[in-house]
């Protein structure tokens, strides 16, 4: 897990969760959790778990619905986020993916 990802994952908790995404422990806890989202991605793999591209697409849909109903609309998202939603999507597809996988195991 690089620095760059727990960063992006700690703003990104912290905007829909709450919460200081410099905090020491708030960090320690999201770290955790992507191990754990790692380990369960890797079983997903060993158990030839697949998730089809539509069902990432559908995943992602949602998340960014949740944002805009959140915040209140798509371009308040953007300009929190500091990126298109289009660019947004590009940046979790791979995690969505990986954590849809996970939830099967």
């Amino acid at each position: 897990i690089l620095k760059s990802e727990l960063d992006f994952r700690a703003e990104l908790v912290a905007a829909t969760q709450g919460g200081n995404p410099q905090d020491k422990n708030f960090r320690k806890k999201v770290l955790e959790s992507m191990i754990e989202e790692k380990l369960l991605y890797e079983q997903a793999k060993l158990d030839s778990i697949t998730v089809s591209d539509d069902q990432v697409n559908e995943q992602l849909d949602r998340q960014i619905n949740y944002y805009i109903q959140q915040y209140g609309s798509k371009e308040r998202v953007e300009k929190i986020y500091g990126m298109s939603i289009e660019r947004i999507k590009r940046e979790l597809r791979d995690d969505t993916r990986k954590n849809l996988m996970a939830q099967m195991v």
